[in-house]
Formats: C-alpha cells, structure tokens, sequence
C-alpha cells in the first residue's frame, strides 16, 4: 500500500514536472536555444581539451555537441512556429540547408 501511494506521489510529481517544463520552453524558445548554445560552447572547449591532453572524453563531447545543436535547432523552430520569423539570421540560413528546409514551418 505505502509503496503504491509513493509511486503515485513520484507519477504526479514527474507529470507536474513535464507540464511546467513544456510551458517553459513553449512560452520562452530562447531559453531552449540559448541553453542549447551554452552546451555547443562548452564542448567545442571540451573538445579542444580532449584534442590536446585527454582524448578520452572526444565520443562523449561529440555526442553532447549534437544534443546542443539539437536544443538550438529546438528552439530556434518553435520560436519560428509561434511567431512567425526567425530569431537570428544563423538560424534563417541554417534552416535553408537542403536536410533541414522539410522542417522549416
């Protein structure tokens, strides 16, 4: 009995958590991109430390580097979406990319 109300006490906590992070993220995109920069800047730093001294972490600073530029991509879209135009120029161009002009909204 405890465990099940406990499982349900985490089921209600996650849905809460998701809902307040989708409304943060549709109500502020530049939140999204923006992190997704910071990420794409410090693996660019991670990676040219790895280059140099530690090549170890390379695979995982890649993978990272792809998930932020993903995060920026996120964002930069669904700032397009509800608005209408594009936040940056980089993100106009990036958009008319032959792979990427399927998802321009």
């Amino acid at each position: 009995m405890l465990v099940g109300l406990g499982l349900l006490i985490l089921a209600v906590g996650a849905l809460g958590l998701v809902a307040v992070a989708g409304t943060l993220v549709w109500s502020r995109p530049g939140l999204l991109s923006g992190f997704g920069a910071l990420v794409v800047l410090s693996q660019l730093y991670r990676i040219a430390w790895g280059l140099i001294l530690f090549p170890w972490v390379l695979r995982p600073a890649l993978e990272w580097l792809v998930a932020g530029l993903v995060l920026w991509l996120a964002g930069h879209w669904l700032y397009a979406v509800r608005w209408h135009c594009w936040r940056s120029g980089l993100a106009a161009w990036v958009f008319r990319l032959p792979v990427l002009r399927v998802l321009t909204p």
